[in-house]
């Protein structure tokens, strides 16, 4: 009987410690030079991906943010953010025009946040 009550309080106290340490990103994320894909039920965290990109692209950016909140950065070569969105929940899609050539790094930073996020060159 005393076995049984120990098991019984050592999972209860496994399944709270569960609540307090939330998760970071629970999803899929798919990047390279030329895209960077992200689908989460979780997104307490930033993912970043580096886009090889020529003056003159345009970069068609998607959101869906279900709840939480949501920033989406894009740093232009050496630094300067020539990107930074944040959003509640929203569904909406957007193009950015690329004024220079060079590795731009994009970051999706999310807080509670659930959805999705495309940033893809056009072809």
């Amino acid at each position: 009987m005393k076995k049984g009550l120990v098991a019984v309080i050592m999972v209860g106290l496994l399944s709270l410690s569960g609540c307090l340490a939330p998760k970071t990103f629970n999803g899929s994320s798919t990047g390279n030079e030329d895209q960077f894909i992200t689908s989460y039920s979780v997104l307490n965290t930033t993912l970043s991906n580096e886009l090889e990109l020529e003056a003159g692209d345009i970069v068609d950016v998607s959101v869906e943010n279900n709840c939480g909140q949501l920033e989406i950065h894009l740093e232009e070569p050496g630094g300067h953010k020539m990107l930074r969105e944040k959003f509640l929940t929203t569904s909406e899609s957007f193009p950015v025009e690329i004024s220079k050539s060079g590795k731009y790094r994009v970051s999706v930073i999310g807080e509670n946040a659930k959805g999705e996020v495309s940033i893809v060159k056009q072809s």
